[in-house]
């Protein structure tokens, strides 16, 4: 055996110990890649991060003593104490408008008159029937009159 050849089967050697070496470590590897949290795609890596963990608060320091209140100074009245702004001003004509009150102006006085004629002498159980099958107005009807009125709760749960 020449030099030539010694060497390409000290380098054969070598490559079959480094194989064994590799395979032997490859369930090694593959138990620590298990073990290791789930890494994010390339991209993600780098995108930014919502859920940061917020550092623990501190203990919180024992109370100190409150020091004694100051006394109030007095206020100077505002040279603009009586100026209004935009929005004040238009707050305050609504409010004006809101309180005048004449016999026959509109006003936020609501009447229902009963659905149907005899409504009012009808029973629970006598509403509930004539509202089964009835169109969403009577219904909606129904139900104003009797959270207006009488507030039974029968009604009321058969109109919903």
């Amino acid at each position: 055996m020449d030099s030539h050849d010694i060497e390409r089967a000290a380098r054969i050697a070598r490559a079959a110990v480094g194989l064994g070496v590799s395979l032997a470590l490859l369930p090694v590897r593959l138990a620590l890649r298990a073990l290791r949290p789930p890494q994010p795609p390339d991209d993600a890596r780098w995108a930014p991060v919502d859920d940061v963990a917020a550092p623990p608060e501190p203990e919180p320091a024992p109370p100190e003593p409150e020091p004694a209140p100051e006394p109030p100074r007095p206020v100077p009245p505002s040279p603009h104490v009586h100026d209004l702004t935009g929005a004040d001003a238009a707050r305050l004509r609504e409010a004006e408008r809101e309180a005048e009150t004449f016999p026959d102006s509109p006003g936020p006085e609501l009447h229902v008159e009963e659905p149907w004629p005899g409504y009012d002498e009808m029973t629970v159980a006598q509403v509930r029937e004539r509202l089964t099958g009835a169109d969403p107005a009577t219904t909606a009807l129904v139900r104003l009159y009797e959270e207006t009125h009488r507030g039974r709760k029968g009604v009321l749960r058969a109109t919903e």
